[in-house]
C-alpha cells in the first residue's frame, strides 16, 4: 500500500507537515512494529474535489512531542485548549498537503473544519479506512483515510 499512489501522497504529506511544523522526521512504519494506544484521535472530511476523510491517532506521547515542539513550551505550561488547537491545526494542514499532492489536478479543495472525537465508534466504516503507521522521534501514530485511489499523483 505505501508504493501506492494514494499511499506515496500520504506518505510525502505526513513528512513534510512534521518537518514543517513539528521540525521531526516522519517515518513510515510496517503494522507489526506498532503497539500504539490512542488518546487523541483527531477527524477531518472532505468534499472537493471528491469525498474522503481522514483520521489521526495520536498517543499521548506524540501529542505531547508535538505540542511541545510546536508551541516551544513544556506541555505542563500548555491549557487543554492549546493542545486540542495545535493537533486540530496539524490535521488540517496534513489533510491540506495530502489534498493538494493527491488531486493535483483539481485548484479547489474543500475541508470540514477538524474536530477531536471521543468515541472512535462514531466514524463510520473504519474499516474500509486505508490505515498508514509512522514513527516521529520514536512516537508511533497513524493516519486513517478513506479514499478513492486514482490515476491524479504524478512522480
Amino acid at each position: 500500500m505505501k508504493d501506492s499512489k494514494l499511499g506515496k501522497a500520504v506518505i510525502f504529506a505526513t513528512k513534510i507537515t512534521f518537518e514543517d511544523m513539528v521540525f521531526v522526521d516522519a517515518q513510515p512504519l510496517n503494522e507489526d512494529d506498532l503497539n500504539l494506544k490512542p488518546h487523541y484521535v483527531l477527524y477531518v472530511s472532505y468534499n472537493k474535489p471528491e469525498s474522503g476523510k481522514m483520521a489521526l491517532f495520536l498517543s499521548s506521547g506524540c501529542a505531547r512531542m508535538i505540542s511541545e515542539n510546536i508551541f516551544g513550551i513544556e506541555w505542563k505550561d500548555l491549557g487543554e485548549n492549546d493542545i486540542r488547537d495545535c493537533l486540530l491545526e496539524l490535521l488540517n494542514v496534513l489533510a491540506g498537503n495530502f489534498l493538494k499532492l493527491f488531486y493535483k489536478h483539481s485548484e479547489h479543495y474543500s475541508t470540514t473544519f477538524p474536530k477531536l472525537i471521543s468515541d472512535i465508534s462514531k466514524i463510520k466504516a473504519m474499516e474500509q479506512y486505508k490505515t498508514f503507521y509512522f514513527d516521529a522521534e520514536g512516537k508511533a501514530f497513524k493516519i486513517c483515510l478513506s479514499a478513492r485511489e486514482k490515476e491524479v499523483l504524478h512522480g
